[in-house]
């Protein structure tokens, strides 16, 4: 611990991106979700706000990637309209965990090397 002092948080926080069994979201997922429900906004307004919810920073493209897959699925979590990003009724559930919501949430994403497929 004393020569990495950052590797322990570091590894909680990546546990973190896999699907919980409470909403089959990952923090970041949630975190987008729940900025989006503040308010339609781009993806870069997006970005930042998450970037301040975060211990340490990800790269811009990492959440950009996973609003556009919360967008792209159907039942889909965020509607886009032009550049703008707005939760759904779905993504409102998702967040609350009504088990309609959660049993609908398909999951099919690599992390690391990992593949995690929920259905």
């Amino acid at each position: 611990d004393a020569d990495m002092p950052f590797l322990r948080p570091s590894l909680a926080r990546w546990l973190e991106e896999y699907p919980s069994e409470r909403d089959r979201l990952s923090r970041m997922e949630r975190e987008i979700l729940q900025v989006a429900g503040t308010g339609a906004m781009t993806k870069g307004k997006i970005c930042r706000h998450v970037s301040q919810m975060e211990p340490w920073p990800w790269g811009d493209l990492s959440v950009f990637l996973r609003i556009d897959g919360l967008a792209a699925v159907s039942p889909a979590a965020l509607e886009r309209t032009g550049d703008s990003y707005a939760i759904t009724d779905y993504g409102r559930r998702l967040l609350a965990a009504e088990p309609a919501a959660v049993a609908a949430r398909a999951v099919d994403t690599w992390l690391g090397g990992a593949h995690v497929i929920i259905r």
